[in-house]
């Protein structure tokens, strides 16, 4: 993903809305691009907060197989 590409999928998102990043395993290094960004919500105490999730763009099967190697 590119930053305007981020930038558009973010830009009606307040400023001060928290923002979190998926967790992802990545076998192959220590970075994985971007996928998607997108508006949400985080259940907290009972409270429900918005919340940006930016979403990791990585091959869900390759990640199965990887964890089954592992096993």
């Amino acid at each position: 993903m590119k930053a305007s590409e981020l930038k558009e999928q973010i830009s009606n998102i307040p400023d001060d809305t928290e923002v979190f990043i998926r967790c992802c395993f990545n076998p192959c290094g220590n970075i994985v691009e971007v996928r998607a960004a997108q508006k949400d919500t985080y259940g907290f105490f009972g409270r429900s907060i918005d919340c940006v999730i930016i979403e990791p763009d990585i091959d869900e099967q390759f990640v199965a197989g990887a964890r089954t190697k592992q096993a």
